[in-house]
């Protein structure tokens, strides 16, 4: 951070940070496009509209790459292609090894249910 503090209104920094976000724009467009038939700015709109949050647990990604922090990623229904929303990447293969089936999850969360209320309404935290 304080190499960002020193340098963030360089001239030189700004145009190569400009650059920077072009590419990255260009490179994941093809990317949501292909897969899930959406544009980056749609993304965008997507992410402002959950705050940036995962549309599950409604907390930011902290999963990261060899970039930094991971985007949330792109939840669509596996039989239609539906777009359902963003998620963190915890969230994201929760309900992948779940198999996306509903009635699964449930079931998970009447068996965690039945180690008490106050354990289960805390989030997971034990």
């Amino acid at each position: 951070m304080v190499w960002y503090s020193a340098h963030k209104d360089d001239p030189e920094y700004k145009e190569r940070k400009r650059l920077y976000d072009q590419q990255y724009r260009a490179k994941l467009h093809p990317h949501l496009r292909y897969y899930y038939g959406i544009t980056f700015d749609e993304y965008g709109v997507m992410f402002t509209e959950q705050g940036g949050l995962c549309a599950i647990c409604r907390k930011p990604e902290t999963a990261t790459n060899q970039y930094g922090v991971k985007r949330l990623a792109v939840d669509h229904d596996h039989h239609t292609g539906r777009v359902r929303g963003l998620l963190c990447s915890r969230c994201n293969r929760a309900i992948g090894l779940l198999d996306e089936d509903t009635g699964r999850m449930l079931q998970a969360v009447t068996y965690l249910a039945k180690e008490g209320p106050d354990e289960c309404e805390s989030g997971g935290q034990r």
